[in-house]
C-alpha cells in the first residue's frame, strides 16, 4: 500500500508584531482597544489566515474557543500591561 502525505505550511506572521496603543483617559491602568484593527495590522494583507485572541496562554494553546475574545467590540484589558495570545490558522489547510 502506498500513502501520500501531505505537508501544509503554517501560516507566517511577521514579528515583531505591531505594538497595540490605548489611551488611558482617567488614569486608572485601563484603555479600551479596537482587536479587528489590530489584527488586519498583523495580518498585513495577508490572506486565508484568520486570528484569535486569548487572554491566557492555555486557553490559546487548546485552541479554547469558549475562552475566545470577541474582536468585533472594543476590548477592555483586564490588567493594567496585559498580555494576549494570539492563535493563527490558514483557513485552506486548517494548520
Amino acid at each position: 500500500t502506498t500513502i501520500d502525505l501531505v505537508v501544509n505550511p503554517l501560516p507566517f506572521i511577521a514579528e515583531p508584531l505591531p505594538a497595540s496603543v490605548a489611551c488611558d483617559d482617567d488614569n486608572d491602568g485601563f484603555g479600551v482597544f479596537n482587536l479587528q484593527e489590530y489584527s488586519d495590522d498583523i495580518l498585513a494583507g495577508l490572506t486565508d489566515v484568520v486570528l484569535r485572541f486569548y487572554e491566557t496562554f492555555d486557553n490559546a494553546q487548546n485552541d479554547n474557543t469558549a475562552e475566545q475574545i470577541n474582536i468585533t467590540v472594543p476590548y477592555d484589558n483586564i490588567t493594567g500591561m496585559a498580555e494576549l495570545y494570539i492563535l493563527a490558522e490558514n483557513t485552506v489547510t486548517g494548520c
